[in-house]
């Protein structure tokens, strides 16, 4: 997709800390959100702090960082455990006009491959084939 940017998470961020994971729901329902494949969405929260540049001083945040996966990619990491990501992503939503003249869109959106511990213990599922 045009707009979406591979992102060097450990250059990023500073520190990164899952918060909490879990299926990601379809807007507006109550059922796991899927790609177009049927492979689950997965939905972390991760308090990071990022790097300051240029003598700027850090700041922090929590992302909410979709991975789709056939199995939570985060069993095993403990909330308020460091992580690292795989195949960090970043785009934009492009914005959009709304029927009543409003402008909705053009957010920021976070994915990742796979998800681990940072002491180096893999927590990305294997495929089932």
């Amino acid at each position: 997709m045009p707009g979406t940017f591979a992102i060097n998470a450990e250059e990023t961020f500073v520190t990164a800390f899952l918060m909490s994971a879990g299926p990601k729901l379809k807007f507006g329902e109550q059922t796991q959100d899927a790609n177009t494949a049927g492979v689950p969405k997965w939905g972390l929260e991760v308090a990071v702090t990022f790097a300051p540049q240029d003598g700027m001083r850090p700041v922090s945040e929590v992302l909410n960082i979709t991975i789709t996966a056939p199995h939570d990619p985060a069993q095993g990491v403990a909330p308020g455990s460091p992580v690292q990501f795989d195949g960090f992503r970043v785009g934009v939503s492009p914005p959009e006009k709304t029927d009543r003249g409003g402008i909705r869109g053009g957010k920021l959106w976070y994915q990742a491959s796979g998800v681990r511990a940072a002491n180096g213990q893999h927590t990305r599922p294997k495929s089932d084939g």
